[in-house]
This record gives C-alpha cells, sequence and structure tokens, in this order.
C-alpha cells in the first residue's frame, strides 16, 4: 500500500473522529482566559498563569477566525499541524529525500498525533513544534547556503524571520531556548565564516528581540504586566519546584506505556543516529557546509531533538503533551537518517517496521471498533456529550455528568462569579455557563496540591468572595471509581456512601450536597461557613 492511499485512509477515518473529540481541560483554561480578556479581564491579574501568554494569543487568534465551538479549536489544531508537516517536508527536502520517504515520514508524524488523547492536542508544546520547524528550516538553508556566499540583505532577512519564529516559540514556552540555542551554536561550528555567522547570530537575536518586545507592549497595553512580574517572582519558583517534587521514574513509566508503542522511536532515533555519527567519523565524513545537506540536517535535528530532550527532563513537568513532542522530532530525525542511506535498508529493519506497523493497527485507537462505530454520527450528526465521551481516551472527565450538573446551575440562575469549580476537571462548565472563577486561582485543588505553603492565602481570599455553590469531583480528590460511582440506600442523587469519611468541618465538605451526578458533587456553600484549609479527601 503506497503512502497516498495510506494518507488518504488516514485523512478520511482520523480526522471527523478528532474534530469531534473532547477538548482537554488545558485548552478550556486557555480558552477561559482568552474569553476573559475579551471581555476587559486582565490576565495574571484574574487568573493565577504561571505561563506565557503565547498560548492565549493563540486561542483569541482562533476564537476570532472560526468561532468559539470545540471544533474550530480543534480545526485550528489542525491547521497548525499541516503548517508543521509543510515545514518538516521541506527540511527532508533539503536533505535531499525523495517524495516517497518525504510522505512516509509526515504520514508518521500525522498518524501519531491523531492516534493521541485528547490530552496531548491542542496544547502549547505541540503547536510550539510549528515555529520550530520553520526556523530549523532557516536555518538549515544558512548553514548549506553558507559557502556560497549570498548576499547579505538575504542572509541578514532570513535570519531575521529566523528569529522572529524563535521568539514567537519563547512566548509558547520559553523552555525553547535550549534546544534553539544548541542548533544556533552547532550551526556556528560549521560556518567558513564566524564573522558572517556573527552578523546572522545578531538578526536572529534582533528578530526575536522584536518578537519580544511587541509581547511585553502587549501586556503593558492591557495591564498585565505588574501582575506577570509578581507571578515570575512569587509563584513560578514554587510551581517550578513542585513539578521537580512531583517527577518520578513510575510516572514516567506510566506515561511512556499510554504512548506506546510510539514511544520506541525515541530509542530507535538515538541508536540510528549515534551508529551514523559513529560510522561517518569512522570514515571521515565531511561536514563542510554546503557539500553535505543531508549531513546538516540530520545533525541539526539531532541537536534539537537531545536540546529538546533535555529541557523535558530537566525542567517541566511529567504530563503526556510534554513528552509527545520528543517521539514526533525522533520521526523527523529518523526520516532524516533514511536521507543519507536511502538504498542501504536490510531485510532486519524491514521486518522490524513491519512489526512495528502491526503493533501500531492492534493497539491504535484509530483502529478500534468501538470509536470507527461513531464515525457516521461524527461526520452527520450533531455532536453531543455522549459522543465526546465516547471517543474521549481518556475516562475522566465524563461530560455528560458534566452536563447534569450545568442543567442543574442553570435552574439556580446562576451568574458572573457565583460556582467555584473545585478540581480543573470541572473547569469546562464556566465557559458552557459562561461564568468566571471566584478567585484567581482557576485550577483550585490543584492550586493547594503545588502550592501547600499559600494554602492559607489562597482560602482567605475565597472567603472574601460571595460564591452560592462548588462544585467537587470525588474522583479527583481521592476516591476509588467504584466508591465515587456507589449509589446508596438513599438514591443516586445523594453522596455515595464512601463520602460518610468526608472531613465535615473543612470546605468545601463542610457545605451541604444539594445536587450530585456520577463522581461530581454540588455543595451549597453557607454564609457563615468557616472555610479552613482542605485536605484530600482518602477514605
Amino acid at each position: 500500500m503506497g503512502p497516498l492511499v495510506c494518507w488518504l485512509l488516514l485523512l478520511v477515518v482520523a480526522v471527523p473522529l478528532f474534530l469531534r473529540m473532547p477538548l482537554t481541560n488545558d485548552a478550556e483554561l486557555f480558552d477561559l482566559q482568552a474569553s476573559a480578556v475579551r471581555q476587559g479581564g486582565v490576565l495574571y491579574r484574574d487568573f493565577l498563569e504561571p505561563n506565557l501568554p503565547g498560548v492565549v494569543w493563540l486561542h483569541l487568534l482562533c476564537r476570532a477566525l472560526l468561532g468559539d465551538s470545540s471544533e474550530a479549536l480543534r480545526v485550528f489544531d489542525l491547521l497548525i499541524g499541516a503548517g508543521t508537516l509543510t515545514a518538516v517536508a521541506q527540511l527532508l527536502r533539503l536533505a535531499g529525500g525523495t517524495s516517497r520517504l518525504v510522505m512516509w515520514t509526515v504520514f508518521g508524524l500525522a498518524a501519531c498525533y491523531l492516534s493521541q488523547s485528547e490530552w496531548c492536542h491542542c496544547q502549547r508544546d505541540g503547536w510550539m513544534l510549528l515555529p520550530v520547524c520553520i526556523a530549523l528550516v532557516l536555518r538549515t538553508q544558512a548553514t548549506i547556503s553558507a559557502a556560497e556566499a549570498p548576499a547579505r540583505r538575504a542572509r541578514l532577512l532570513r535570519a531575521g524571520i529566523e528569529g522572529l519564529c524563535w521568539g514567537l516559540a519563547v512566548w509558547l514556552k520559553p523552555h525553547v531556548v535550549i534546544p534553539g540555542t544548541a542548533v544556533i551554536i552547532v550551526s556556528g561550528c560549521w560556518s567558513p565564516n564566524r564573522w558572517r555567522w556573527g552578523q546572522e547570530l545578531l538578526a536572529v537575536l534582533g528578530g526575536g528581540v522584536v518578537v519580544g518586545a511587541a509581547g511585553v507592549c502587549w501586556m503593558v497595553q492591557t495591564g498585565c504586566w505588574p501582575d506577570f512580574i509578581e507571578t515570575v517572582r512569587n509563584w513560578n519558583p514554587d510551581y517550578f519546584a513542585a513539578g521537580r517534587a512531583h517527577w518520578s521514574f513510575s510516572r514516567l513509566v506510566a506515561i511512556t506505556w499510554r504512548l506506546a508503542p510510539w514511544s520506541l522511536l525515541p530509542v530507535v532515533a538515538v541508536a540510528q543516529w549515534a551508529t551514523w555519527f559513529r560510522d561517518g567519523w569512522h570514515a571521515g565524513h565531511s561536514t563542510v557546509p554546503g557539500q553535505s545537506p543531508a549531513t546538516v540536517v540530520i545533525s541539526l535535528v539531532g541537536v534539537l531533538f537531545v536540546g529538546w530532550t533535555g529541557q523535558v527532563l530537566l525542567l517541566q513537568h511529567q504530563f503526556d503533551y510534554v513528552y509527545l513532542p520528543l517521539i514526533l522530532l525522533a520521526i523527523v530525525l529518523i526520516g532524516a537518517l533514511a536521507t543519507a542511506r536511502p538504498k542501504s535498508v536490510s531485510s532486519t529493519k524491514s521486518l522490524g517496521w513491519l512489526a512495528f506497523a502491526v503493533m501500531v493497527l492492534s493497539t491504535s485507537p484509530l483502529t478500534s471498533h468501538d470509536r470507527l462505530a461513531t464515525w457516521t454520527r461524527c461526520v452527520t450528526g450533531p455532536n453531543s456529550p455522549a459522543l465526546k465521551d465516547r471517543l474521549a481516551h481518556l475516562h475522566h472527565p465524563q461530560l455528560r455528568q458534566l452536563s447534569d450538573i450545568e442543567a442543574f446551575l442553570r435552574t439556580q440562575q446562576v451568574s458572573t462569579r457565583e460556582v467555584c469549580c473545585y478540581n480543573s476537571d470541572c473547569v469546562s462548565l464556566y465557559r458552557r455557563l459562561s461564568l468566571f472563577p471566584p478567585v484567581k486561582y482557576t485550577y483550585f485543588f490543584e492550586t493547594l496540591q503545588f502550592f501547600p505553603e499559600r494554602r492559607q492565602q489562597v482560602l482567605h481570599e475565597l472567603q472574601q468572595q460571595t460564591h452560592r455553590f462548588v462544585v467537587t469531583d470525588l474522583l479527583s480528590c481521592g476516591l476509588t471509581a467504584a466508591e465515587a460511582l456507589e449509589v446508596g440506600p438513599e438514591g443516586p442523587l445523594a453522596p455515595p456512601p464512601a463520602y460518610r469519611n468526608a472531613p465535615r468541618d473543612i470546605y468545601p465538605w463542610n457545605c451541604p450536597v444539594v445536587y450530585r451526578s456520577g463522581s461530581y458533587l454540588v455543595h451549597q456553600v453557607q454564609p457563615a461557613v468557616d472555610q479552613q484549609e482542605p485536605v484530600v479527601l482518602i477514605p
């Protein structure tokens, strides 16, 4: 089966399912922040946000162009992905890759991404690959053509555009500075004219400064700059420390298992890159720019992959979406390595890739009967919480149950900041009810976990706000699925029997439950309730 047929099957089968999948909590959170900004809210003052505002800008752009539906954001995600694939294809062509090789490589990237859980979609780490890959293409072109001495103006313009791309990536996540710096330094080591490379470096920095200055101007104009500085100084060090404290080998194994079998590819890429480097070293291959485009591409992609691995392992929290770009870059590196030896595919290697393809087909959600059975509804029918729950890879949150909670709160005529969504899995309720959180701690429960020394401050701020209801998720707070969903003698709308172990003198458990759907409870906040320090609910 040729790559064109595989591409056609992938697009026809996977895209309708992809567009109907639910959004992850983070996408809902950034959407909420963008909505607040559109209505005159101030980022960092109205929301505790440890990240740079680049992703909020993209949500603002998406909503302005495509509308407010979940499908619109997923279309935006696909457009960014298509741009990334186009840049990767150009990179492989620079290395001398054949059309067939390019098609199979970008097909592997698309198949990997479309088969992942909703937690990996519409995330900053994936979106960041677009400006990074464009910058890598420009850096590769500059390195390959360095010996040809192109016109100074053209060189500096290209370098300036490259700097704009790196700058845009930094506004999404500053961690990209590590792999980006590594790529630029390695390209400079090959330059036959260090003075010329130095000029280009200044142009790259200039492009980055332009993007940085534009972003700072936006933050000053919208009034969020002082609150951003306060967040960076007083909150981000604890947030970073919390990420290191929660880092564990067991979490890494769990992520590897969830991303399998695609998670095998970084190991394959490293092994092939090391073999290529060893063989080239022993053979005395030249790395003079302009003489071996494949060598330049392989080396720069390899350096980018190694630098990206370092920032993921050393600086970031352990989440699936953080590790997925490593797999995507591994696929790019494997494709680049294939350009150096297009006719040296052994029978053993062919059997290995065939076995990998069998593993992908046998384990991929794209071939799941339950998901494929929804294809017609995804193409012709309206979207619904039930359909999203069926398409979701993750078992939580349950959108049908949240829809029940939403309907109940509508009957209570809630408005503005009258509802506190205690757990992050409830965050979509804010947008669906056109509400905002009563305090800036949108992920309230998670804020208490990541910033334990600030619990009293967080709770005190909540005490100062008048809110009528708080929505809790028993699964996120420590109950097992069986305990959270159990129905006791008082009926399905009463809390489950295990709820008797809740600390009733501590917020929010000291607020009476007035509605329940599955693992979600709605508590009615009493005017004089004593909101003390909450704890994790462990029966």
